[in-house]
């Protein structure tokens, strides 16, 4: 007798004229996608696609391909950073728009210009603090970051279930 439990096929142990078959089983799930046979060899033990001659075909089937199903568990925030150019300007503080975001940097990393000791965050912009700045006219960078919020979408695959799928079956040798 042929039996299926999800993806596994399941040979229970029977009597045949070339003697007693043991129950085996074989997991589909590495198939799918294929058209699978399975026979009894020589021997009596289960084979699947085999390349060689066999003793009996026990049955046959069409496995879909693999499937899988995406869940939704809600969203995640995640830092993005954009770079701007600003012209410096003639006064200490020099006016900048972050649309929302914090200024996480100023200048090239090679400039190597330091928050809170040689400017800080200010109400619309940054202030210069020391000598060590960008010349009037010169043209700097700034690294702002913002919080994008983004779905968090895991994709799990869908286990083969061999009760959904079209199985012919042979009766058992003799």
């Amino acid at each position: 007798m042929i039996k299926f439990e999800g993806p596994k096929i399941i040979v229970e142990s029977f009597q045949c004229s070339r003697g007693v078959v043991a129950m085996q089983d074989a997991d589909m799930t590495p198939l799918q996608g294929q058209m699978v046979r399975i026979y009894l060899d020589d021997n009596l033990n289960v084979a699947i696609n085999p390349k060689q001659d066999m003793y009996w075909q026990l049955a046959e089937m069409m496995l879909p391909p693999p499937m899988t199903r995406q869940i939704d568990q809600g969203s995640v925030l995640s830092a993005v950073s954009n770079v701007a150019y600003i012209m410096r300007g003639e006064s200490a503080i020099d006016a900048i728009d972050t649309e929302g975001g914090r200024i996480a940097r100023v200048g090239q990393f090679w400039q190597n210009y330091r928050q809170d000791i040689e400017w800080r965050v200010v109400s619309g912009g940054i202030e210069w603090l020391t000598e060590r700045t960008p010349k009037a006219g010169e043209e700097y960078s700034i690294i702002i970051e913002n919080l994008l919020e983004s779905p968090n979408i895991i994709t799990e695959a869908v286990s083969l279930d061999l009760a959904m799928v079209e199985i012919k079956t042979f009766c058992l040798p003799e």
